[in-house]
């Protein structure tokens, strides 16, 4: 079996395309492994239909992925206090004429564009989880019906379509092995959204 220099042995499906195919078959099996294993969803930054001939286009989808929450961090303080950080940033600020400048020159939009679209694999996980069968577990969750379909509407940010998800399949895998793997997975990429950790 060969693998992609970057994905490895991770599969990766645009959140848009997986909404589409649900919308047409009404379930996703046949078009996404229905094997037991691992997922994760992360910022596609690229999504939607950005194009070079509309430059604020892409100074708006800049401002909203540097702004919009990819999840929030519970915690406890010495004073056994429970507070929630969230993981956004603060926007382009200063930064915005410079890139403004830039997306108006037909082939730096088009670059910017191009390293947008790329950018996913290298974000961190918005969640982490695991099933004994990934295309009923996506469908629930594209569906409205999980934890993190509710966290991610309650943010108002982003929607499944702005998202990628990553599935690593695990045939033959107990339940104990892909929890100890979602564990693993959750603390190294973060899974800003995730409620349990493993």
């Amino acid at each position: 079996m060969t693998y992609d220099s970057l994905l490895g042995p991770w599969q990766s499906y645009s959140g848009r395309e997986l909404i589409e195919i649900l919308e047409s078959d009404m379930n996703l099996i046949g078009n996404v492994p229905s094997s037991p294993g691992v997922y994760m969803w992360k910022l596609h930054p690229g999504a939607g239909d950005l194009s070079y001939s509309r430059p604020s286009e892409i100074i708006n989808r800049l401002n909203k992925i540097t702004t919009a929450s990819q999840g929030r961090i519970e915690g406890i303080n010495n004073h056994s206090l429970r507070s929630e950080v969230a993981i956004a940033g603060n926007g382009l600020r200063s930064k915005e004429t410079l890139l403004t400048e830039m997306v108006h020159n037909k082939e730096t939009a088009k670059w910017m564009i191009f390293m947008l679209e790329s950018l996913s694999v290298h974000l961190p996980s918005m969640y982490v989880g695991q099933s004994s069968n990934l295309a009923n577990r996506l469908a629930e969750h594209l569906r409205g019906s999980s934890d993190f379909s509710s966290r991610l509407t309650s943010e108002g940010a982003y929607a499944f379509d702005d998202l990628n998800v990553y599935i690593l399949e695990m045939e033959n895998s107990s339940k104990e092995m892909r929890e100890a793997l979602e564990h693993v997975l959750s603390i190294v990429t973060i899974a800003g959204f995730s409620r349990r950790v493993g």
